[in-house]
C-alpha cells in the first residue's frame, strides 16, 4: 500500500491513510530494531541515538524519494524510461553519499561519532552498497504498490462495466414494459373511435352539424394519439390541420358566431413539431378569449420567415366562470418547448390593455440563426 498525495475526500479516507502511516512506522521500527540487534551482536555496542536517528533518517528519505518521486515521474515518460531511471539513480547515489559524508563530518565535529574514512573503499563502497540496498527495497515497494493499484483500478473498471450492463438491461426491461403498456393502451382508443363512429352514424341524419362535430373531434383525438417519429414529432402541416379542425369545431359549438381569423403562410413541409404543441395555445384562445367582438377579432397566424417558424395568437381577455388565468396547460407547453427546442425558440407572452398576445418563434433545422422579429 502506498501513501498517495492529496487530501482525502471523506472520513474513511482519513482513517485508511492513518492506518497506512501506522503500518509504515511499525515496519520501519521492526527493520531498524533488527539491524541494530544484528549490529550489537557483532560489535557489542551502540553508537549515539542522534547518530542512529540521522543515518536512518537519511536512508528512509532515500527510500521514499525513490518510490514516491523518481519512479512515478520516470514511469510517466515511458519513451525515455530507462534513461531517466539510470540518470536518476546515479544522481540519488551521488546526493546520498554527499549528504552522508557531510553529516558524518558534522557529527565528528560535535564529537558524537568518529568519521571512519581510512580509505576510499572503507567508506564509499559500503555507503554505496547501502544506497543500492535502500533503492532496491524502495523499487520493490513501488512495484508492489503500482501492481496493487492497477489491480484495484481493473477491478473497479470491471465493476463499473457490470453496473453499466445491469443499467442497460434494466433500461431495456423498462422499454419493453412501456411498449407493452402502449400496445395495451391502444385498446382504449379503438373503443373510443368505434364509439364515435356509432354516435356519428346515429346522429348524422338528425343533425349534420352535430355529426360534423363528431368527425372533427375524432380527427383531433386520432391526431393526439398518433404514433410520432423517433424524435416525438409529426409534420407541421398536420398540426396546422388540427388547428383548423379545432377552430371549426368551436364554430360549430357557437353556430359560427365566433370572431376569429386564421392565417397560414408558406411553411417548409419537412419541418416537424411535437403534436398539439401549437394546438394548446389555440385552445387557450377559445377558453379565455372574448370572441364576439367583430371590431377586434381573435387572431391566429402561422408562417415561415427566414428559416424560422412564426406562430402568433392574439385575443381580448374574458374570464369565464370557473376559469382562472391561463393554467397549467400553458406551463406544460413551455416545458415541452424548453425540452424539445432548447436555445432554438423564443416565446413571448404579454398582456396590454386587455389584449393577450403570444409570440412563438422556432428555429427550423435548416435555419442558421433565430429570427427575432
Amino acid at each position: 500500500m502506498g501513501i498517495e498525495a492529496g487530501k482525502p475526500k471523506n472520513g474513511r479516507g482519513v482513517y485508511s491513510r492513518t492506518r497506512i502511516i501506522y503500518a509504515h512506522i511499525i515496519v520501519w521500527a521492526i527493520f531498524i530494531t533488527y539491524e541494530l540487534s544484528a549490529l550489537y551482536y557483532i560489535v557489542a555496542h551502540f553508537t549515539s541515538p542522534l547518530d542512529i536517528a540521522i543515518h536512518y533518517g537519511l536512508n528512509i528519505s532515500l527510500f521514499y524519494f525513490n518510490a514516491l518521486v523518481l519512479f512515478p515521474k520516470a514511469y510517466k515518460s515511458k519513451s525515455i524510461l530507462q534513461l531517466k531511471l539510470f540518470v536518476g539513480i546515479i544522481l540519488e547515489i551521488i546526493i546520498y553519499l554527499t549528504l552522508l559524508y557531510s553529516l558524518d563530518r558534522f557529527l565528528a565535529f560535535l564529537n558524537i561519532s568518529v568519521l571512519q574514512f581510512k580509505s576510499f573503499n572503507a567508506y564509499v563502497v559500503p555507503s554505496t552498497y547501502r544506497a543500492f540496498f535502500m533503492i532496491l527495497m524502495s523499487t520493490g515497494y513501488w512495484l508492489g504498490t503500482y501492481l496493487l493499484k492497477s489491480r484495484i483500478e481493473i477491478d473497479s473498471l470491471i465493476q463499473q462495466q457490470l453496473e453499466d450492463k445491469n443499467e442497460q438491461l434494466e433500461l431495456q426491461r423498462k422499454i419493453i414494459i412501456s411498449e407493452n403498456a402502449f400496445l395495451k393502451a391502444q385498446i382504449n382508443p379503438h373503443f373510443l373511435f368505434n364509439s364515435l363512429s356509432f354516435i356519428y352514424n346515429t346522429i348524422h341524419k338528425l343533425s349534420a352539424s352535430a355529426a360534423e362535430a363528431v368527425i372533427l373531434l375524432s380527427d383531433i383525438t386520432r391526431y393526439a394519439l398518433r404514433k410520432t417519429d423517433a424524435s416525438g414529432r409529426l409534420p407541421i402541416h398536420e398540426e396546422v390541420e388540427q388547428i383548423s379542425n379545432l377552430i371549426e369545431l368551436n364554430q360549430l359549438r357557437f353556430n359560427g358566431e365566433l370572431k376569429i381569423q386564421f392565417n397560414v403562410g408558406l411553411i417548409t413541409p419537412s419541418f416537424t413539431i411535437p403534436p398539439l404543441l401549437l394546438v394548446s395555445f389555440v385552445e387557450n384562445v377559445f377558453k379565455y378569449g372574448k370572441l364576439d367582438d367583430a371590431a377586434t377579432p381573435a387572431m391566429v397566424s402561422i408562417k415561415e420567415v427566414a428559416g424560422v417558424l412564426q406562430f402568433r395568437t392574439q385575443n381580448i381577455i374574458q374570464k369565464r366562470k370557473g376559469t382562472v388565468g391561463h393554467g397549467v396547460g400553458l406551463e406544460n407547453t413551455q416545458l415541452r418547448l424548453n425540452n424539445i427546442f432548447p436555445d432554438k425558440h423564443r416565446l413571448d407572452i404579454s398582456t396590454s390593455e386587455n389584449i393577450y398576445t403570444i409570440e412563438l418563434d422556432i428555429q427550423m433545422s435548416h435555419a442558421e440563426e433565430l429570427y427575432t422579429g
